[in-house]
């Protein structure tokens, strides 16, 4: 990544004191056996390891389906993953929202409005698979009549 090993060293102790439970061992004899992209083998080896059943990640082309199917995984891209997850848990994600928008002393509303207007700075059209016109209705149906383009 280029950064200083001082920042790598807190960025680590960072995820290892809030996400203990993510943190994934003994997975390093599953590299050998992933055909997926030899740079990425790591990231599919400790999904095998934990059991994880989805891989997101920016490049879907380095974990194709076949070499993800006879793991029983599927990959998804970051952009399409909360989307996904809202159809499927409409309660809980909009749960965690709230908490989120909560945290930072606004409504619902707010939060959304400000997700959707970084959505757009980062140009979703590039996605817009992922985030098109079938998910302005549910941005419409969460926070009230007026959609959002």
């Amino acid at each position: 990544m280029g950064w200083p090993n001082s920042l790598i060293a807190h960025f680590e102790a960072e995820l290892r004191a809030h996400f203990s439970e993510a943190w994934i061992g003994n997975y390093e004899s599953l590299i050998p056996r992933m055909k997926n992209d030899e740079k990425d083998r790591h990231v599919l080896a400790a999904a095998v390891q934990c059991g994880a059943p989805l891989i997101v990640i920016f490049h879907l082309r380095h974990f194709r389906p076949e070499h993800l199917r006879s793991w029983g995984l599927a990959a998804l891209h970051p952009q399409s993953f909360p989307i996904g997850m809202f159809r499927q848990e409409q309660g809980v994600v909009m749960m965690k929202l709230g908490q989120q928008a909560a945290d930072r002393g606004r409504s619902l509303r707010e939060f959304l409005d400000i997700l959707n207007a970084a959505r757009l700075r980062c140009g979703a059209s590039a996605h817009s698979g992922a985030l098109g016109r079938r998910d302005q209705g549910v941005r419409t149906r969460l926070c009230g009549s007026r959609a959002m383009a």
